[in-house]
């Protein structure tokens, strides 16, 4: 992470770090930004191994790509804020993909963006989270507010459809991917709202918009 994402670094680490550049269509993948648990994997220890400047190229991609993400949210489901789906690049791609049953996971923005969440609880820096972090976190969530429906049912907000990124399950003998609130969504709209509204109680803004 020393060697792929430094604090000048153009571009955050992506499916094979840095080292394919000019090849990437060649490999697997085409060395792009999946957001359904790779692109934050790599980052998971920079804060852990006292690295957190390498976090620096994955803050600002995540602020280029939620600037295309407000036109996805608001073109494919009418929502304020900003979401990402499951496969992103470095020309800001925030699309559902090519396939419902691994793509059609908006909630991954949500995932990446909790990065900037557990970044400042490991720095306390009050001027990134006031300056670049919580502006992200309050677009994701205002996208949230917006996505969430009630179930008919159970009276609940829920999400959906939406897949749970890698995971499928049989429904009278067919293998399927999407349906409504899957457990990652559940835990990802969650730690957002709630880390959105810690945010703003820190930051002392938005009150009304954390009540909410």
């Amino acid at each position: 992470l020393i060697a792929s994402s430094r604090a000048n670094s153009p571009l955050p680490a992506a499916l094979q770090a840095m080292w394919n550049d000019n090849l990437a269509c060649n490999m697997g993948w085409t060395n792009d930004y999946h957001l359904d648990v790779n692109t934050e994997q790599n980052y998971w220890l920079a804060n852990v191994g006292n690295l957190a400047e390498c976090n620096a190229p994955l803050f600002t991609y995540t602020k280029d790509l939620a600037s295309y993400g407000e036109k996805t949210a608001q073109t494919v489901y009418g929502c304020r804020g900003w979401c990402a789906h499951t496969v992103a690049n470095v020309w800001g791609y925030s699309a559902p993909s090519q396939s419902i049953a691994w793509g059609l996971f908006p909630l991954a923005s949500s995932w990446l963006v909790s990065h900037v969440w557990k970044h400042y609880l490991y720095t306390q820096d009050q001027q990134f989270l006031a300056k670049e972090g919580y502006p992200l976190l309050k677009g994701n969530a205002t996208f949230l507010l917006d996505f969430l429906v009630k179930d008919p049912n159970s009276g609940y907000l829920v999400t959906g459809p939406c897949i749970s990124p890698e995971n499928w399950f049989i429904y009278k003998g067919q293998s399927m991917g999407a349906s409504m609130m899957p457990t990652g969504d559940r835990q990802l709209a969650y730690e957002i709202l709630s880390s959105t509204a810690q945010a703003a109680k820190i930051l002392g803004v938005d009150q009304a918009f954390a009540d909410s």
